[in-house]
């Protein structure tokens, strides 16, 4: 207006109409700012959101891999020891039912919940191997109550026992070790296996050949890298713990 009555000689003053335009700029700026805020939150949400979806589809991938070994367990069991198979059919239960408590709108679970899983899953092993079979576990207190991905350890355990331990006939350790340091966890989870040959080693942190490795290392390795900037470090030799 203050623009309008100068331009037709009402008024010769332009103070008013500079005063407008400028709270008019600091006015679309401050709205501008709102807007690029909400965008940026909305993109963190649909991106977060996008990360559950993937998690639960990587945990997904793990869980029908190990349900296969554990029933085929089972069924071999059934002809030749009865009792046995009933009670690796009532551990199998117990990791169901953790197993299934999951929440696919999380992504991450405490270490202690982690280590429950794991517990149970070992039982059923421990009733397929008995002796021969032996687990030890190291566990700092202090990391109970951190975050860590679902199902991160338990299939690095089913690694070691069906590929380091199942191919001896003699008695074998795996140590499960969890520490806090800092504000990293270290999760180390070593066993008296056959070893891993050089190349191997390579190819299983190379993501390369996944469907004759099977999904569980490359899976962890992908989740590691993704969630944590970081990967598996696998240290052995064929022949050698």
């Amino acid at each position: 207006i203050n623009l309008l009555l100068y331009s037709f000689g009402f008024t010769s003053k332009l103070q008013l109409g500079f005063l407008n335009i400028l709270f008019y700029a600091i006015a679309l700026a401050i709205y501008l700012t709102i807007r690029v805020n909400h965008s940026y939150k909305r993109n963190d949400l649909l991106t977060h959101e996008l990360d559950v979806t993937e998690q639960a589809y990587l945990v997904a991938q793990i869980k029908p891999h190990f349900f296969f070994n554990t029933l085929t367990s089972v069924m071999s069991l059934c002809y030749s020891d009865g009792k046995k198979a009933a009670q690796l059919l009532s551990h199998f239960s117990s990791f169901l039912r953790q197993s299934f408590e999951f929440n696919s709108q999380e992504m991450y679970v405490s270490v202690e919940k982690e280590i429950k899983l794991l517990h149970s899953y070992i039982a059923i092993e421990q009733a397929r191997f008995g002796e021969k079979l032996q687990i030890e576990f190291n566990v700092d207190p202090d990391a109970l109550a951190e975050s860590i991905i679902p199902l991160s350890i338990q299939p690095l355990v089913e690694n070691a026992i069906n590929h380091g331990i199942c191919p001896k006939e003699d008695f074998s350790i795996i140590r499960v070790s969890i520490n806090k340091i800092h504000s990293h966890l270290v999760v180390t989870v070593y066993d008296t296996g056959v070893g891993i040959p050089s190349n191997k080693i390579s190819e299983l942190l190379g993501m390369s050949n996944q469907k004759e490795r099977g999904i569980g290392i490359a899976n962890i390795n992908r989740r590691l890298t993704k969630y944590y900037d970081t990967q598996l470090i696998i240290e052995s030799k064929l022949g050698s713990w």
